[in-house]
């Protein structure tokens, strides 16, 4: 981005030009990915399995970690609350966000690649401590401080991390362009 930012300072409207394409771009990946797992989720078992497999793990790391926790199903029961996991608490959304992000910056399909394979790992990783966390924290708030943390507190947090991968893929990206 601060090549088409120099560009910018260079050249007047085209910087401008190139920024306002990635964004575009941006917004229209992000519209084609979220159609497609849409798409995907009502004619496939796709969202199903990710939340069963979501569930399946974050059982097994909230026991891991010290804290009893069974699953039913997509259900993960912890002392004083039981979890569903839905579609929203698969990580699947902010790896869409990411992957949008990553496809929209002008760098070669390689880079893309090696950014959407990584980054998606670290986010679904980073959304498993999300729940570990919730697992741990839940027994000790009430309802209210619960579902603030985690329908606000935890979904910014992922939202942070994966602009943070974004902004670790970019330097990435163009230090591997420039070589």
């Amino acid at each position: 981005m601060a090549k088409h930012v120099a560009q910018s300072a260079k050249r007047g409207a085209m910087g401008d030009r190139a920024l306002l394409r990635i964004a575009l771009s941006f917004l229209a990946c992000l519209a084609v990915l979220y159609g497609l797992i849409v798409w995907l989720g009502a004619r496939t078992q796709f969202t199903s399995n990710l939340m069963l497999s979501t569930a399946t793990a974050a059982t097994a790391l909230i026991n891991f970690t010290g804290v009893v926790a069974t699953r039913a199903g997509t259900v993960v029961r912890v002392p004083g609350r039981e979890l569903v996991i839905g579609p929203d608490c698969t990580g699947l959304s902010i790896a869409v966000l990411l992957i949008a992000l990553i496809l929209s910056y002008p760098v070669k399909v390689t880079s893309r690649v090696i950014g959407a394979l990584v980054g998606v790992f670290i986010v679904l990783l980073a959304n498993l401590v999300r729940l570990v966390a919730i697992a741990h924290v839940s027994p000790f708030v009430p309802d209210v401080v619960f579902a603030v943390a985690h329908d606000f507190l935890f979904q910014v947090g992922m939202i942070a991390v994966a602009i943070g991968v974004w902004v670790g893929w970019l330097a990435f990206a163009r230090a591997r362009e420039q070589s």
